[in-house]
């Protein structure tokens, strides 16, 4: 007798404890492991047919010099470190990546007391195409992606110039992350 309470009775009442705990993370697994069921959403997947992806230099619709190839080469290294697909030259492709850098934009966001500049937000947003390198079908695509980011103003030009930069690195990025999972997981 145990705190009034039989031995076998305690033994029974933790094995049934431990039960009701370890269900449900079993029943997870299970129903994340059968059926080949999986969460749908606007991505293809990596389709059997579609081993390997051109990704020409996108084109620039804005005023902002270059920010073409920072996406570009963003979305290349994105899919090269991801490695579900094989990244090749055009006429190697099953299929071909293009973009459009729709729209580039800076907006003021903070001021020091005396109406300086302190902070910018910087807005870039592309469309994106997947189709089909020999037959021209599209298998995927992604209107108006928007990402932005917030940098600091110096006095320095050069030095903001260097912190817009770094910005638009990091919206390429971010992204270039949105499209590989869009394309592949379909969020």
């Amino acid at each position: 007798m145990f705190l009034g309470v039989s031995v076998p009775t305690t033994i029974t009442v933790i094995k049934s404890v431990r039960w009701h705990f370890s269900f449900p993370i079993i029943f997870c697994l299970l129903l994340g492991m059968g059926c080949g069921y999986q969460l749908g959403g606007e991505g293809f997947g990596p389709s059997p047919d579609i081993r390997s992806i051109a990704i020409p230099t996108f084109t620039n619709e804005t005023y902002e010099a270059g920010i073409e190839t920072v996406v570009t080469n963003a979305l290349l290294a994105e899919l090269i470190k991801d490695r579900r697909i094989k990244v090749v030259g055009k006429d190697k492709a099953d299929a071909i990546m293009e973009g459009t850098v729709k729209s580039f934009s800076i907006l003021s966001v903070a001021y020091d007391p005396t109406g300086m500049v302190l902070e910018y937000r910087t807005w870039v947003a592309l469309d994106v195409i997947l189709k089909r390198n020999k037959r021209g079908e599209v298998l995927w695509s992604k209107r108006g992606l928007v990402e932005s980011h917030v940098y600091r103003v110096s006095s320095d030009v050069l030095l903001t110039e260097a912190e817009k930069e770094r910005a638009i690195q990091k919206i390429a990025e971010e992204l270039a992350g949105r499209i590989r999972r869009r394309l592949f997981e379909g969020f």
